[in-house]
């Protein structure tokens, strides 16, 4: 039988006499659909700044599609929908339904292209435009596609967040202050915006849920009357004490370790001398700059200190430091093995312990003049060793900027905020990109957090984005 391939009107047939099968329905919006229609994708975004989008659609007669709630129909439509931010309409091909939702202008563009892996259903960013003042920053759920699933507004910088279980998000939103700790309120919220705690003073940088249920964050202590002279600074100074806590859910310190009774001021090498001289107008000063506390539930305390460019090893039971990778040499050092650059770190932050007991540590690489990396680190306590094992570098992404993270999955599978105020990123187990996000103007993610399985769902994302936009 010849092969015969004939296009008429909306029917195609191929090569099989008697059998036909229907082109796609086209679906398109005004303004623009995100991302383009697709039968195998449910979720969608729009703009709408006039109130209102006119959606337009050609079905076909297997594949009616109904409009807003309009009648199905196989013919050209046209109908005009009232939209405010944050509502959703929903539209059918079929028998299925998809869903529209518009972002408000506040809130940046995310182009994206690509498909998280499977163990990365929807990933937790945060949105913040430093470069425009007045616009607020946003946390922002996406799923495998990218689509924006769920916002929150935060002012006016959102920074550390997690998924705190089933219909639950934890954000934290204040500002930056302070010598550039961040002042502000982790908030414990329903997907529908109802509070069900919150805890003030507490840093930006961390807000990390443990398998036991248990909160790890960071606060800051201020020590007052610090001598700086030896070190050509103010003789009367005010520094930070970064300390990390870990709290039950109900708030309650379980635990607590303050990094100034554990390190000196000359751990903090060479961002001490750039510290004096900047924060000294107003005296106070964050040596440490703690961003990121992790645990193996086994009694070690991994601590990620930005402005000393390390990562320590700490005992949990009686806050000693069992060792410390990267920043001044002390008596505490791993020597590295396997890494090819002259500073470990440069301002790292998101150091993470993996289930095969490696560690992930996004450097930054700040004022290093080389790119950002993710790094995967094997730690020998007995060989006194950290090998760097796996390495990813995007030569592109030049960053001074706060923030940054990786997270690696039990496959090999990569996510990375990068940071530059424009790029997340997902590789495979051989580094390949299989997932991009750009944002449409500059703004940075403080991290990319992925839910665990189960840990959340789509649909308790859109029933609280619903609750909070009713139409």
């Amino acid at each position: 039988m010849r092969p015969l391939l004939v296009l008429l009107g909306l029917t195609l047939a191929l090569g099989f006499p008697g059998v036909a099968i229907a082109a796609a329905p086209q679906i398109t919006l005004d303004p623009a659909l995100q991302p383009a229609f697709s039968t195998s994708q449910r979720d969608y975004v729009t703009r709408c700044t006039d109130g209102r989008i006119r959606a337009s659609a050609t079905g076909t007669r297997r594949l009616p599609v109904s409009i807003d709630g309009h009648p199905a129909s196989s013919a050209a439509q046209t109908v005009d929908v009232p939209l405010a931010p944050g509502q959703r309409f929903a539209f059918a091909v079929g028998r299925r339904s998809y869903s529209v939702r518009c972002m408000p202008d506040g809130l940046v563009g995310l182009n994206a292209s690509g498909r998280l892996p499977a163990s990365m259903p929807l990933v937790l960013l945060s949105a913040n435009r430093l470069l425009t003042p007045g616009n607020p920053g946003y946390a922002v759920v996406v799923d495998r596609r990218g689509v924006p699933l769920w916002w929150r507004a935060g002012s006016p910088l959102v920074a550390a967040a997690e998924f705190a279980g089933r219909d639950r998000i934890a954000v934290w939103d204040g500002a930056l202050a302070d010598a550039d700790v961040g002042r502000g309120t982790l908030r414990f919220e329903r997907t529908d915006g109802s509070r069900i705690r919150s805890w003030p003073a507490v840093d930006a940088h961390e807000a990390h849920l443990s398998s036991d249920g248990s909160w790890w964050v960071i606060t800051a202590a201020e020590r007052r009357n610090v001598d700086l002279r030896p070190y050509d600074g103010p003789a009367s100074a005010s520094t930070f004490d970064g300390v990390v806590e870990q709290r039950s859910a109900s708030g309650r310190t379980l635990w607590a370790w303050n990094s100034s009774d554990h390190t000196g001021i000359l751990d903090s090498g060479r961002w001490l001398a750039p510290i004096i001289a900047l924060q000294s107008q107003d005296r106070r000063m964050d040596l440490q700059h703690l961003n990121s506390v992790d645990t193996d539930g086994r009694g070690t305390v991994v601590i990620s200190a930005c402005h000393q460019d390390a990562v320590y090893g700490v005992r949990k039971r009686d806050g000693a430091i069992l060792w410390k990778l990267g920043g001044t040499p002390s008596a505490k050092s791993l020597a590295v093995l396997g890494d090819h650059t002259e500073m470990t770190f440069g301002g790292q932050h998101d150091a993470r312990l993996q289930p095969d007991g490696t560690i992930t540590v996004f450097d930054n690489g700040t004022s290093l003049n080389r790119p950002s990396r993710a790094t995967r680190w094997r730690i020998d306590l007995r060989r006194r060793t950290a090998r760097l094992v796996e390495e990813i570098v995007e030569p592109h992404a030049m960053s001074n900027l706060p923030g940054g993270g990786a997270v690696r999955d039990s496959a090999g599978n990569w996510l990375v905020a990068w940071a530059t105020g424009t790029r997340v990123r997902a590789y495979d187990r051989r580094h390949r990109t299989i997932f991009r996000i750009n944002y449409a103007s500059p703004a940075i993610s403080y991290r990319a957090v992925p839910a665990a399985p189960g840990q959340m769902s789509r649909d308790a994302l859109v029933t609280g984005m619903d609750r909070r936009n009713p139409r």
